[in-house]
């Protein structure tokens, strides 16, 4: 007669130990990867913003886009949005750049409008609250164009923001 198998002594683990464990190991991975990303982000966001700004090179990268006349180059707001193209995919380029102008916003939003009709461009307006907006679309470039009272500047006076995206390719034209 064959002799029995002893019993082992290991026990047999709850299934929802295993849940939790598995569910803390799930926590601490997606939060390990949200830190890298805060600080891989961060670090392109500040290092973006310690650029120098220079007017003539900034107004030289936005190509056949007119500038608002009369306006004032805003260093800091252009550092500001420039900061912002640290979160683009590395395949589009964006170029910004601020202005201020004592120009109330509808007068500067129907100059742009002309402007940009005379080049090809399509618009779309959106209103966001006090920012107004207007989109301009040729092929696969996109100039955004946004608007906003300036509130250091004189009564009736508007902050213009330029956004220039162009995809890698047509910038090879």
């Amino acid at each position: 007669m064959p002799t029995p198998t002893p019993p082992t002594t290991r026990s047999k683990q709850a299934p929802w130990v295993w849940g939790i464990v598995g569910c803390s190991v799930m926590v601490l991975l997606g939060f390990a990867g949200c830190v890298a990303g805060v600080g891989y982000f961060g670090q392109r966001v500040y290092t973006e913003i310690q650029k120098p700004v220079n007017e003539d090179d900034i107004v030289a990268a936005l190509g056949d886009i007119p500038v608002y006349q009369p306006s004032k180059f805003d260093p800091e707001l252009t550092k500001v949005l420039r900061s912002s193209t640290a979160i683009l995919p590395d395949r589009l380029v964006a170029t910004h750049a601020a202005f201020r102008s004592p120009d109330p916003e509808d007068t500067v939003i129907d100059w742009y409008k002309t402007e940009m009709s005379e080049l090809g461009y399509e618009s779309s307006d959106t209103e966001l609250g006090f920012i107004r907006q207007v989109q301009f679309e040729n092929g696969r470039d996109s100039l955004l164009v946004q608007l906003q009272p300036d509130s250091e500047g004189a009564e009736g006076s508007s902050r213009i923001s330029l956004s220039l995206f162009q995809p890698l390719q047509s910038q090879e034209k």
